[in-house]
């Protein structure tokens, strides 16, 4: 315990020196499945509160109360509490598959396209190079930025995270005979080599669909600016089908000698 409450000390000591507070109470929410977390033997909210309220720790300027929750079902803890960053300690287990390294780490990211869309941190931005970063070889990198090299490939400008490419649609028209032409734009990162692999057609509303439309695409390049430049001609016999909620993908691979990666990018645009 005496190294808990050095721990405990050393938090406390911190929060005095920003001087937020003079005293204050801290609420933890913490969830429970059926069984008891215990750590060395003791029940976790005696552990935490041992060792935090203990007098050594602030001469009882801060307390810790720890509550905990339990849903009515197991998904009550993701949706009501994990999604919406309702929570300030969470603890996680690994059941039912292989302990995989790389899954903890991307749900410590607060980008949710990295995440799967399950965090366990809404505090901070884990792509802000002055709230979260990590030294590497002598430089500052986001956590994110890090943990995109994990998969394959991280843009990274400044030490940040980016997207290799963005989209916009510019124009969308419908002719005579009922069919749309459509112009859109890809900027990808300056200093790649670009390869369009497919332009997908797709539908969002009730149903899911997709279909694939390179035959109806061409596109222009800048290539002072790396500015693709596409439109599409999507004829009455997609239309019809593909009423409303509708999109294109662009599938791409970017990178240079060294690696590569593989993406895509989406707008969404309306068939009326």
């Amino acid at each position: 315990m005496a190294d808990e409450k050095k721990v405990a000390r050393k938090t406390a000591n911190e929060f005095i020196a920003t001087g937020r507070r003079k005293s204050s109470v801290a609420r933890v929410r913490m969830t429970a499945g059926k069984g008891i977390i215990t750590v060395n033997k003791k029940d976790i909210k005696e552990y935490l509160e041992t060792a935090f309220n203990h007098e050594s720790v602030s001469n009882g300027q801060y307390k810790l109360e720890i509550t905990s929750w339990i849903g009515e079902q197991w998904s009550d803890i993701y949706y009501q509490k994990s999604l919406s960053g309702k929570f300030d300690i969470s603890f996680g287990k690994i059941s039912s598959s292989s302990y995989n390294p790389y899954t903890s780490l991307k749900i410590r990211s607060s980008d949710p396209s990295i995440s799967d869309g399950f965090t366990t941190l809404w505090s901070i931005d884990t792509n802000d190079i002055n709230e979260d970063y990590v030294i590497y070889d002598g430089k500052r990198f986001t956590y994110d930025s890090l943990i995109k090299a994990l998969e394959n490939v991280s843009f990274v400008e400044s030490g940040i995270n980016t997207s290799p490419a963005t989209i916009e649609l510019i124009n969308q028209t419908k002719n005579a005979d009922k069919s749309y032409t459509s112009t859109f734009k890809v900027d990808f990162i300056d200093g790649f080599d670009v390869n369009i692999n497919d332009v997908v057609l797709c539908w969002y509303s009730a149903n899911y669909m997709e279909k694939s439309i390179n035959e109806q695409v061409s596109y222009e390049i800048d290539h002072k600016t790396n500015t693709y430049t596409f439109t599409v001609n999507t004829p009455y016999s997609d239309v019809k089908y593909y009423y409303h909620n509708m999109g294109f993908d662009v599938y791409y691979t970017i990178g240079n000698d060294d690696s590569v990666s593989e993406s895509f990018v989406s707008c969404y645009g309306y068939f009326e």
